[in-house]
């Protein structure tokens, strides 16, 4: 499982992107710039943090097995 968790961070990133566009054109009509690259900078935070947190995740993982 080594380096999966790029993926899953990209995975739960994008969707929470196209969750909060999709929300935000339906409930507002009007969609401007600005607020694209809000849900952008959103994006790119959540993949960062994420991808933090299940790296060393894995790395628990893989030290457990190691123990074991």
């Amino acid at each position: 499982m080594k380096g999966i968790y790029g993926h899953v961070a990209l995975l739960i990133a994008s969707f929470v992107f196209i969750i909060s566009f999709t929300y935000k054109i339906i409930h507002f009509y009007d969609i401007s710039l600005t607020v694209f690259f809000r849900d952008l900078l959103i994006f790119i935070i959540i993949y960062n943090i994420s991808k933090y947190f299940l790296r060393y995740i894995e790395q628990l993982f893989n030290n457990y097995r190691k123990i074991l």
